[in-house]
């Protein structure tokens, strides 16, 4: 079973009717979840607590406890710092670092968000898999759940 990682966006998608077809991709994601492990972090949690509605906060977090979590370690936060370091994201990008290491930490060869200006895009997908790679860890697919 191919493991892969689910970023904030995944959780909120579920719930958020201003783009329907988005909403409807990630519903059928989740309905066919069990055809993968699906891990998220301690930064997705931490994401979905700090929302400000206490019902949709409610709800994303009844999907998070459906899914493997995964501890922000120190070996995660260095590879973070790594792929700042290295360029692949900003210093103001740490939330976003810290989800690529999680999942390349948990050996998860698939990313899924819908976050395309910071993760789902061919630049950053390159950028990522490049690091991995030199530094021993496996190349990652970064796409959206319209894509699984």
């Amino acid at each position: 079973m191919v493991k892969v990682y689910l970023d904030t966006s995944v959780f909120s998608a579920v719930l958020d009717d201003r783009q329907p077809g988005r909403q409807e991709a990630t519903r059928t994601f989740w309905e066919t979840r069990i055809m993968y492990t699906c891990v998220s972090s301690d930064v997705a949690r931490r994401e979905i607590e700090d929302n400000p509605d206490p019902v949709r906060r409610g709800r994303m977090l009844e999907l998070y406890s459906k899914v493997e979590h995964i501890a922000v370690t120190r070996q995660v936060q260095q590879l973070a710092d790594e792929y700042i370091g290295r360029g692949v994201f900003t210093a103001g990008m740490l939330d976003d670092a810290l989800h690529v290491a999680s999942a390349s930490i948990a050996f998860c060869p698939v990313l899924l968000s819908w976050n395309f200006r910071h993760l789902a895009n061919r630049r950053r997908r390159m950028s990522v898999s490049a690091v991995n790679t030199e530094l021993g860890y496996a190349p990652m697919d970064i796409v959206s759940p319209a894509e699984v």
